[in-house]
């Protein structure tokens, strides 16, 4: 019987179609996050600077950091005069690095999840050639991004249209598409390395070396003019080919995308011959070397849950680190500037009265501590999807056919889970330390302050388990990221349409005080500690209760 077209498009009798309807939420979820992104930004220059003399003030307070802290958001501003300029710099990480963690999740594991599920040896039974099957899940991914971009075009467009105050605010509508085909790109490339890696690799390692591709990338660019080391690789991050491509901004590089659109064609085209060549079920893994026997997760559930986390605790812990690491050992440059520039002083004092400007720690208060939540917050969110994977996967049932009571395993799970953060907040706080010591400070405080990661991330963690324990193990990874992201708009949106100081209030990562010199609010730190013990007990008790799920 031939299934209508309008059918197949709704994910009856297509592969297209399914993985299309099963993307749908993902797309509502990344189109919908951009677009408000580059509404705020809208509404921020329109609201804040309206006119040249209060445009100057904006554009002072890109220019004022040199590029070792300016890094982050890509390298110097381009245009920062212009409403598409300053977007592009403040909001330039999260276009360029969201759409490509979202496709290397989804391509790294569109094939291998249903190959160790054992679901493809039904789809393999169809009359679907196998070339058949991956070219269609690949161009289901295509087709989303390519929605998400368009969404996304017209948003740029409209917004410098309604947003503009000044000449040069407007953004045509064919520099918001090439800004959006940039973006599309980038998403891709990361995508289809892990796509063309996932067979050979598996999920995990394929998802991790296309994230050290896009992120890296995105840091060797913006870090290249002050870290020469980084400088001598730009050969290899697409962000520093693409550079000078940022029509929102005023500049064009067209020829730039050739190379960039040749390695999501290669990646591509990879994979699916690598899915076509190889056994159904015959998905490869990365060993890596041997673990001390206290984590090789032999001696029940707590030590399994660290052991199986492992290694993606260190990978995140290296990540945050190196960041860490680069603003710490910068101090005596933010401190000098500081000095150099009274009324900048003048305004760091207001915000933080109760700090020492002088101590090494303010600047990683400033520019690490932020990120460094945000950054365990994700992280978080990827261990508790580890852990919810015993479930969702099938392999729990077996786990539980031992004598081990279902409140204890998710208990010591969730505490072996807990580990993993401890880990990567360990990792990050030795990398802080070590360059507070390379600028010539005491190593203590950036220590004792790191801790703050321990206190989120289990937080966060907490709220997953919980979720995962008393719904579905399919929800614990994305609870967590909708937590993330809310907090991360709410510090957004409550000083910029200066909202009722509780909505403020609601962050839970603005609520630790500051860590990094010394100074904590007993707030945060109480409510860290009642989420993650929380979270725990609400899981056990929701846990014990229900049936297993797949």
């Amino acid at each position: 019987m031939q299934v209508p077209v309008a059918r197949r498009i709704i994910g009856l009798g297509s592969i297209y179609g399914k993985t299309m309807r099963d993307s749908r939420r993902s797309i509502l979820l990344v189109a919908g996050f951009l677009a408000l992104l580059v509404i705020i930004s809208g509404a921020f220059v329109a609201s804040q600077w309206p006119d040249v003399a209060t445009r100057a003030e904006g554009v002072a307070l890109t220019t004022v950091l040199p590029a070792v802290f300016t890094g982050l958001y890509g390298g110097a501003a381009i245009s920062p005069e212009t409403l598409g300029g300053f977007t592009n710099w403040r909001y330039g990480l999260i276009f360029f690095v969201l759409p490509g963690v979202w496709s290397l999740i989804a391509l790294s594991g569109t094939l291998t999840t249903e190959m160790r599920r054992g679901s493809m040896d039904l789809l393999a039974a169809l009359p679907t050639g196998r070339r058949r099957i991956a070219v269609q899940k690949l161009g289901a991914h295509v087709t989303a991004m390519t929605v998400v971009m368009i969404f996304v075009a017209v948003v740029l467009w409209a917004v410098g249209a309604a947003f503009g105050t000044l000449p040069g605010d407007e953004i045509g509508i064919g520099d918001a598409a090439g800004y959006a085909l940039l973006m599309w790109l980038a998403g891709l490339a990361a995508g289809t390395i892990a796509f063309a890696l996932s067979i050979p690799l598996g999920r995990g390692a394929a998802a991790g070396i296309a994230a050290l591709f896009l992120v890296g990338g995105w840091l060797i660019n913006g870090f290249g003019d002050s870290l020469p080391l980084l400088d001598a690789l730009s050969p290899l991050s697409w962000a520093s080919w693409t550079a000078g491509h940022r029509p929102i901004a005023g500049i064009e590089d067209w020829a730039s995308l050739v190379p960039l659109a040749a390695v999501v064609a290669l990646a591509a085209i990879a994979g699916v011959l690598a899915f076509e060549r190889r056994d159904i079920g015959a998905v490869g893994t990365v060993r890596l070397p041997a673990l001390p026997p206290a984590v090789l997760g032999t001696s029940g559930p707590m030590r399994r849950a660290f052991g199986e986390r492992f290694a993606t605790a260190v990978a995140w812990g290296v990540g945050i680190g190196v960041y860490a690491l680069i603003i710490a050992s910068s101090s005596e440059d933010f401190q000098r500037i500081i000095t150099e520039t009274p009324s900048l002083a003048e305004m760091m004092q207001a915000v933080f009265p109760d700090a020492d400007l002088s101590d090494p720690g303010f600047g990683l208060q400033l520019l690490f501590v932020q990120f460094g939540t945000l950054a365990i917050g994700f992280a978080a969110a990827a261990l508790v999807g580890g852990w919810a994977s015993d479930e969702s996967e099938g392999r729990l049932e077996l786990l539980l056919a031992t004598p081990v009571a279902r409140t204890r395993w998710l208990v010591e799970s969730a505490l072996g889970t807990y580990g993993a953060i401890v880990l990567t907040s360990l990792i990050a706080a030795l990398a802080a330390a070590a360059g507070v010591i390379l600028a010539g400070g005491e190593p203590w405080q950036a220590l004792i302050g790191s801790s703050v990661l321990v206190l989120y991330g289990t937080a966060l963690a907490g709220i997953g388990i919980a979720v995962g324990g008393l719904v579905r193990p399919s929800l614990a990874a994305p609870a967590v990221i909708a937590v993330v992201v809310g907090i991360l708009l709410i510090d957004i949106l409550a000083p910029l349409l200066e909202l009722p100081e509780w909505v403020g209030n609601l962050a839970l990562s603005s609520q630790y005080g500051e860590p990094m010199v010394g100074n904590w609010d007993p707030a945060g730190v109480i409510a860290s500690l009642v989420l993650a013990a929380g979270g725990v007990l609400i899981g056990a008790i929701g846990f014990a209760r229900r049936d297993l799920q797949g």
